[in-house]
């Protein structure tokens, strides 16, 4: 049977292809350095999103040790590690000597996933040897993007358009992505963004609402960026899809949890450009979530110590931040129920 191009990329369903019992996790994320060449408005590393928050990470100029990032990369290989993703954090293009720790993962054997704002000069041919890029831009011209990035270098914008289009001739089946995070300040511009993206040459586009400590009202601002959104998804074809993250949405409001366990953090850690290890991107940071650090231990010890052991023993779901994961979490429970309802009536 012949299928249509899907495009999956973004699918709480992956699970499916792995052993959730597992002993150690598929997929890490990793913050090379907490510096950045930008100055979002609504970072969400500078807010606090489970509580109040230990320290800004940005302020503390951290970074992995290189050495220990290589002897890292290593350990993920020889315990099977299926693929990082570099994050920040920061942003993980300007941790020194990146292309070399991008040649590293590549040489070992781990599928790499980029999460950049690209507004730094970079080998192109390396990065397109990614699985994925995605791009933060979140606006269509020079003047919001100014606006929402407020980056240090003023021609970050063109610079970030030209990285993209480099990337896709360098290796045009590469999974380049934009996201586009939806706020007051640039919804204006949210069709005239894709319709860009798709002009890059870029596979997609992901909108999806800011998370922030200030208030938005989202029901007003919905109403008015709908008709945008809806009239994005003309652009859809075979080569370019556009994404309405519905999860994020759904994720605003703080409803109970229909499902028991958070099975994310068991195959999707991060690891912090501080050296230590998190259950998961919005825990990321606070100290009470703090299981470990591969700067003064390995990852395999933090991963089996007691101090990740108790902080299992007290996950309470209904306790955690609102979370775009409620879709994998639902569906991996459901696949792990024993004799689950009414099977045979599909």
């Amino acid at each position: 049977m012949k299928f249509k191009k899907k495009f999956d990329e973004l699918s709480p369903f992956k699970i499916i292809h792995h052993n959730i019992d597992q002993k150690f996790p598929i997929h890490v994320e990793i913050d090379p350095t907490s510096t950045c060449q930008q100055d979002c408005i609504r970072c969400s590393y500078k807010q606090n999103i489970d509580g109040k928050r230990d320290y800004i990470i940005h302020k503390q100029n951290a970074r992995l040790p290189y050495d220990k990032f290589l002897d890292l990369i290593d350990e993920l290989k020889t315990i099977g590690i299926k693929a990082i993703t570099l994050s920040g954090g920061g942003e993980p293009l300007i941790y020194p000597k990146i292309e070399s720790i991008i040649d590293h993962i590549l040489t070992s054997g781990i599928q790499i996933g980029v999460i950049t704002n690209l507004s730094t000069k970079i080998d192109t041919g390396l990065l397109s040897k990614a699985i994925w890029v995605r791009v933060s831009l979140d606006a269509a011209s020079h003047k919001i993007y100014e606006t929402v990035h407020r980056p240090k270098n003023q021609n970050a914008f063109s610079l970030v358009c030209e990285n993209i289009s480099s990337i896709i001739k360098k290796n045009d089946s590469i999974d380049l992505g934009v996201n586009f995070l939806i706020q007051p300040e640039n919804y204006s511009e949210i069709y005239d963004a894709a319709r860009l993206v798709k002009k890059l040459g870029a596979k997609y586009i992901r909108f999806a609402p800011v998370i922030a400590t200030d208030h938005i009202d989202y029901e007003q601002l919905f109403g008015e960026c709908d008709s945008l959104l809806q009239k994005s998804l003309s652009l859809i074809d075979d080569q370019f899809h556009v994404f309405i993250t519905k999860e994020r949405f759904n994720s605003l409001k703080k409803n109970k949890k229909n499902y028991s366990y958070c099975y994310k953090q068991k195959i999707h850690p991060l690891i912090g450009a501080d050296g230590n290890i998190y259950p998961c991107c919005l825990l990321k940071y606070y100290d009470r979530h703090i299981l470990g650090s591969i700067l003064n231990d390995t990852f395999v010890n933090v991963w089996q110590g007691e101090k990740r052991k108790d902080w299992l023993s007290k996950l309470d779901v209904d306790l955690c931040p609102p979370c775009w994961f409620d879709e994998t979490n639902l569906f991996i429970e459901y696949l792990l129920t024993n004799n689950p309802s009414h099977v045979n009536f599909v």
